[in-house]
């Protein structure tokens, strides 16, 4: 079973209810977590940023970066 989980701003992670059922998880209990893969997502402010750098018109600099 694999689940796509976000980490909050105190470094929390929820278990999906589907896994913590189908495995019989309850409050307390041990958790071992493997990390296969990890990607950090850029957020807007970063995104835009990357986008605006530079000289030149602000919409063509944005529909380059999309490309």
């Amino acid at each position: 079973m694999e689940a796509v989980v976000e980490l909050d701003k105190r470094g929390r992670v929820t278990i999906p209810l589907e896994v913590r059922e189908k495995y019989g998880m309850k409050v307390g209990d041990k958790v071992r977590i493997k990390i296969a893969d990890f990607e950090r997502r850029k957020s807007f402010l970063e995104v835009w940023d990357l986008c605006l750098k530079g000289a030149g018109d602000a919409a063509k600099l944005k529909h380059e970066a999309v490309k």
